[in-house]
């Protein structure tokens, strides 16, 4: 991730471009870690987050946290993973 994230910004990628790593999609355990190009390698590292990832980069990571209804169903319904 922190290769992926060194070369977008190399080629003219802003550092502040917005990024969502999704951490096993769709399963019960799906986990999503919001940041920057600038911030994203160590967010995910820090969250421990295990694979299979999706890595969202662009403006539409920004609506990351308004469009987390699937996360927030378990958390409602105190389903820890």
């Amino acid at each position: 991730l922190e290769q992926i994230a060194a070369a977008l910004v190399a080629s003219g990628v802003p550092r502040t471009r917005p990024v969502a790593v999704v951490s096993q999609a769709g399963c019960e355990s799906q986990a999503t870690v919001l940041g920057t190009l600038a911030t994203i390698a160590g967010q995910v590292a820090e969250a421990k987050l295990p694979t299979p990832v999706l890595i969202v980069v662009g403006e539409v990571a920004r609506l990351g946290e308004a469009l987390n209804w699937y996360e927030r169903r378990r958390e409602a319904a105190g389903v820890s993973v």
